[in-house]
């Protein structure tokens, strides 16, 4: 990962507008599967391999937890209060991870808004090798997958070398 570090007002600005940006392609694209797709709906994009199918998922991935929407909405919250914390206590200005932070962040106030306001998080993105998301779910993973990169294979910066006199 790059070793670039940002300003703390350019490192906040990063991650507010991927978050953003994340959580408004998230809503803009579940209004439109709402809007011009019936439940269980599916319309081929490429195929076999990749259908638009409206799913309203009442449980956590891979349709686990059905209808534990209150506990599913603590985690959620919780990992966006985590994320928060996180920013605010180590402050990362590393661009790497300010995107991954901002992609969790997004993601998961998708999914947080479609729980609290619907009780169902609609998932319309199947691929033929993998149960029905939505783009907050792919937000996730990836943010996700950015972060343990990171701190897999990324090495901590040398330290300053003291002066003699």
């Amino acid at each position: 990962m790059g070793r670039g570090i940002l300003s703390q007002r350019a490192a906040l600005t990063v991650f507010a507008v991927t978050a953003a940006a994340t959580l408004m392609l998230d809503r803009a694209t579940k209004a439109l599967v709402r809007e011009f797709m019936r439940p269980s709906q599916s319309v081929d994009v490429l195929g076999d391999v990749l259908q638009f199918t409206r799913v309203e998922n009442a449980g956590a991935a891979f349709g686990v937890l059905q209808g534990r929407q209150l506990l599913l909405a603590a985690v959620g919250s919780l990992v966006i209060v985590a994320v928060v914390i996180y920013l605010w206590r180590a402050k990362p200005r590393e661009p790497w991870v300010l995107l991954a932070l901002g992609l969790v962040a997004g993601g998961s106030i998708g999914n947080l808004v479609d729980r609290v306001t619907t009780g169902v998080v609609v998932d319309f993105v199947e691929v033929s090798f993998w149960p029905v998301f939505n783009v907050a779910d792919s937000a996730v993973v990836v943010g996700t997958a950015i972060l343990v990169v990171h701190v897999l294979f990324s090495r901590p910066a040398p330290e300053p070398e003291e002066q003699s006199p």
